[in-house]
């Protein structure tokens, strides 16, 4: 099936109703994912000075890592 549109360069949709159900069901992970895309997708384009590009790189580090650690603690219980 050809895709109707692809947001952030990465997630594909096949018509308005998946889109919309994709909209209407994100969730808390999901929603971090597509801000994740969306600023990795900004500082690829160059949309940001060096400085802010260097705050928002070392900020999705943070999360990732959180993540990261989040997962290794709810594995070890």
């Amino acid at each position: 099936m050809k895709e109707k549109g692809v947001l952030f360069n990465t997630i594909e949709y096949h018509s308005t109703d998946d889109y919309e159900i994709f909209v209407e069901k994100i969730d808390k992970l999901q929603s971090e994912y597509v801000i994740r895309l969306a600023l990795e997708l900004a500082l690829s384009n160059g949309i940001y000075n060096l400085e802010e590009a260097e705050v928002i790189s070392k900020s999705l580090r943070v999360i990732a890592n959180d993540k990261k650690r989040e997962n290794i603690e709810n594995n070890s219980n």
